[in-house]
């Protein structure tokens, strides 16, 4: 939701603390029963993804991957680098996992649920917590706000400690919220990312899977738009 859709006065009202966190422009991720799925419930294609994060000990986890270099976050590029890097096959990059919840555990009110996360993810060298503050104000809310889009964060979302496990988008009963501000521009279109089909030869791998080659010679780009380059007309 836009923020401004969201009384944040009336959070308050329902709760006198909230848990902030910063969104990264990730991929959403959930380990279920050995397969690594998307918001689809389809299996993420590459193969690292699944061998890495499909195990047993990790089902349950909701997690979201982040490509980065050098360890750094970039929000200009990474929804579509790490879109790339999970629809591929076999590419492998460097990236983090950022652990949010864990749906096992979804009988227990979310600040139990998360401070598991945060003991498990202090002695992980897989997972990451994402930075967060408990929130006692609407002051401290919009504090906490700003200083994540001063770090270029995509938004922030917003849970209730005393609710149970919800996934996905925005709720109404206000188990989480997630809150970013738009802004409406005209744009001079600078380059535009076409869709391709990949004309690869379709192979049967090792574990009885089809892939295919991301070999470039044989995409053949279709009549779909999947992405632009902008530069607004005036400074924002």
């Amino acid at each position: 939701r836009d923020i401004a859709e969201v009384d944040l006065p009336k959070l308050f009202e329902i709760s006198n603390q909230w848990y902030v966190f910063n969104k990264y422009d990730g991929i959403r991720c959930q380990a279920n029963a050995g397969s690594v799925d998307g918001k689809s419930l389809l299996p993420h294609p590459n193969h690292f993804i699944q061998a890495t994060y499909g195990k047993e000990e990790y089902n349950g986890f909701e997690f979201e991957v982040i490509v980065t270099e050098n360890g750094l976050y970039d929000p200009t590029s990474c929804c579509r680098k790490t879109t790339s890097f999970l629809n591929s096959f076999h590419e492998v990059v460097e990236h983090q996992a950022v652990l949010f919840d864990n749906n096992r555990l979804h009988a227990l009110a979310f600040h139990s649920r998360f401070q598991t996360i945060q003991d498990y993810c202090a002695t992980s060298s897989v997972f990451k917590v994402p930075e967060f503050e408990i929130v006692t104000s609407v002051d401290k809310l919009l504090e906490f706000e700003l200083k994540m889009l001063k770090q270029n964060m995509e938004g922030i979302i917003i849970r209730n400690p005393s609710l149970p496990y919800r996934p996905g988008e925005s709720s109404p009963r206000g188990e989480l919220f997630r809150l970013k501000r738009y802004i409406h521009e005209e744009a001079e279109i600078l380059e535009v990312f076409m869709a391709k089909k990949n004309n690869n030869e379709a192979k049967i791998n090792a574990l009885g899977l089809q892939e295919r080659s991301s070999h470039k010679a044989n995409m053949e780009e279709k009549e779909e738009i999947i992405g632009f380059v902008c530069r607004t007309i005036k400074d924002i």
